[in-house]
This record gives structure tokens, C-alpha cells and sequence, in this order.
């Protein structure tokens, strides 16, 4: 709900922000590859700060943290619901009612915390075996020190737990929705140039087979491979799958590693943005070897600019007013409407004309005579 809400707006205000930037500059397909370049690798600097925006894993007993403290740390951690303060409760796999203990760790379920009994409310757990062996040295904070002020003294925590996972402080929730809509706009702001960079590099009449060959694109690698890919790399980070009727592993994931969701997820989103990168590269490289070699070979203008002018030429015709043309045979010049096309002139125009033309001529030589 709240990456929608923030997406949509980024991704319409990117692509108005992109046309008008091209009305605006009057960019040639160089100018817009170099435009599409620049966006991406802003794109690629915003991936760079989502790999430090993120929260920690929560700490759940058998998954991401071990029920007991004062294990041995150098051995490997390993993944097990099942420790020696629940052995015997035979817990469901699929019970998934996660408890807070009061030793700030979470578990899986109140049989997985090894609570027999259900306190005066209904939230509340008591006699609660796994959270009895766990005790801690607590080093920092004052708070919970023992009454001899020593650092280092033991505090045997209460065997209650409350419904609910352990409340984890991550106020990184505004940073990532802010930086979540510039990334939106900052890649919706390359679709118009590229769309132009499309129709400028074919035929008149292929404008249409292009942009369906774009399409077809766009939607071949966006809907069949991407769904897989992004689909096992999430799979990936699963640390707890729910357990199906043979026992063995499979169905909905209950836990995912989310510090490793964050770096594989972004990490193949920016390995993508690099590919698109290195792309639009050698279309500014194509683009502009194109560029020379219509320049050396006397074919400087483009397809643009020949339209132009022939259009600017058009509009010369046009204007209002008489236009005065030389005649080949003497200096007489003679008034002429530039709307007109002589082409579709009737022939009769054409003889009073020239006959006018000759009797002018005889007035004016026997004048010159007499």
C-alpha cells in the first residue's frame, strides 16, 4: 500500500518531467542516449543508498538467534526450533503465534518458548521454561544492572512472554519512501527519450512495425524471466519454510532473512541497471559514428532538418504580398503572385499575357523611332 501510493505519483510526474524536457531542449537521438545515460546513472547511485536503508533481522530463538546466550560461539549456528526447554512439547511446525519473552527474544510460538501456562490474560504466558535458561550479562546500560551497580552482574529474567513479536526500533520507513519516489521518477523521466530515440532511428514506414517490435520486448523479458529470477532470489533468503504433510519443506515461506532479502534484491536490480547502462552506451556509440559518417560523406542534414526546411520554404511561398520576377530577354521586370502555380494556369493567361508583354514592347520602340 505505501510503495503503490508513492510509486504511481513518481512514475507520472518522471514521465511529463521527461517530455518536457525534450520539448524543452529540442534534443536530436544523441542528445536524448546522453539523457537516458545520465538518468540511469543517477538511477544506479540511488541503488547504492538502498543497500544502507534497512532495518535488522528480528530476533527469533532457533532461527536468527540461538535460545541461550552462553552457547558455545564457535560453533555454527544452525536452524532449530527445537532446544532442550521444549523437547518434550512436540510443537507444531505450523502453529505460527509468535511471543515476546521478557529476555527481549522472540519465538516462534508459546510452546516453542516452553509456556505451560496462560496468565490472567489471555496475551499473557507464564512458567515459561526456555526463557527461564536464558540469562545474560548485561554490560551497557544502567537500566538493567544489578543493585551492586556492577557491570557485569547476572539478572535472572522472569519466565513470562507476551503475544506478539518483540517490538524492533528501525525508523528507516520515511527515508526509503522518499528515495522510493525519486528512483520512480528518475526512471519514468527515460521512457519518452528513449520512445523518440525508437522512432527516429527507422523508416517513416516502419515507425509502427518498431514500436510493436519494443512491445514485444518489454513484455517477453518482463513477464516470463523476470518472475522467475526475482522469484528464486527471494526464495533464497527464506530461513524457515512451513512444513507440508510429509514433512518435508515446501509451500509458503513462515521467515525470510531480510538483511539478505535487501542485498540480493537490490544487488540484482542494479546488476539489470548496469546491463541497460552498458546498452544505452553503444547506442551513443552506434548514433554518433552515424552522425560522422553522413558528415564526411556531404550528408550533413538529417531527416529533420530537411524537413524543416522544406517546410520553412513552403511558408516563403506563402506570404502575403506581390513578388517581382526578372524576365530572361531584357531587364522589364513583371509582378507576380507567389500563391499562384503557373503549372495549373490556363493556357489563354498565358498568350494575354505574353501578347501584352509584346505590344508594350512595339509602343516603346516606335516611341524610341520617333
Amino acid at each position: 500500500m505505501f510503495t503503490g501510493g508513492i510509486a504511481i505519483p513518481g512514475a507520472c510526474i518522471g514521465i511529463f518531467f521527461g517530455g518536457y524536457i525534450l520539448k524543452r531542449l529540442q534534443l536530436r537521438p544523441k542528445g536524448a542516449v546522453q539523457l537516458v545515460i545520465f538518468f540511469n546513472f543517477l538511477c544506479l547511485a540511488c541503488y547504492v543508498m538502498l543497500f544502507l536503508f534497512g532495518c535488522d533481522n528480528v530476533k527469533m530463538a532457533g532461527t536468527t538467534s540461538p535460545y541461550y546466550s552462553n552457547v558455545n560461539k564457535t560453533e555454527p549456528f544452525t536452524i532449530n526450533l527445537t532446544a532442550s526447554c521444549n523437547f518434550g512439547c512436540q510443537c507444531d511446525m505450523n502453529d505460527v503465534q509468535p511471543v515476546c519473552g521478557a529476555n527481549g527474544l522472540t519465538y516462534f510460538s508459546p510452546c516453542h518458548a516452553g509456556c505451560t501456562e496462560t496468565g490472567s490474560r489471555n496475551n499473557n504466558y507464564t512458567d515459561c521454561a526456555c526463557v527461564v535458561n536464558t540469562e545474560e550479562k548485561y554490560l551497557s546500560s544502567p537500566i538493567r544492572r544489578g543493585k551492586s551497580g556492577n557491570n557485569f552482574a547476572e539478572v535472572t529474567v522472569i519466565p513470562v512472554a507476551t503475544a506478539g513479536p518483540c517490538y524492533t526500533q528501525c525508523g528507516m520507513i520515511l527515508p526509503f519512501m522518499v528515495l522510493l519516489f525519486f528512483m520512480t521518477l528518475v526512471v519514468a523521466v527515460t521512457q519518452m527519450p528513449v520512445l523518440m530515440v525508437v522512432l527516429r532511428s527507422v523508416e517513416e514506414e516502419e515507425k509502427a512495425f518498431a514500436l510493436g517490435i519494443q512491445f514485444v520486448i518489454f513484455r517477453l523479458f518482463g513477464y516470463i524471466p523476470s518472475p522467475i529470477l526475482f522469484g528464486n532470489v527471494i526464495d533464497s533468503t527464506c530461513i524457515l519454510w512451513k512444513s507440508t504433510c510429509e514433512g518435508a519443506a515446501g509451500g509458503s515461506c513462515l521467515m525470510y532473512d531480510i538483511e539478505a532479502f535487501r542485498y540480493k534484491y537490490v544487488g540484482v536490480c542494479s546488476a539489470i541497471k548496469v546491463c541497460s547502462v552498458i546498452i544505452f552506451l553503444i547506442d551513443w556509440w552506434l548514433i554518433r559514428n552515424r552522425q560522422n559518417m553522413e558528415e564526411k560523406s556531404g550528408e550533413g542534414l538529417s531527416v529533420g532538418e530537411v524537413v524543416n526546411s522544406m517546410i520553412s520554404l513552403d511558408k516563403l511561398f506563402e506570404q502575403e504580398g506581390p513578388v517581382w520576377v526578372k524576365m530572361a530577354d531584357d531587364d522589364e521586370c513583371i509582378e507576380k503572385n507567389p500563391t499562384v502555380d503557373e503549372t495549373t494556369l490556363p493556357l489563354e493567361h498565358d498568350m494575354e499575357v505574353r501578347k501584352r508583354h509584346h505590344q508594350e514592347e512595339d509602343q516603346r520602340h516606335k516611341i524610341q523611332m520617333e
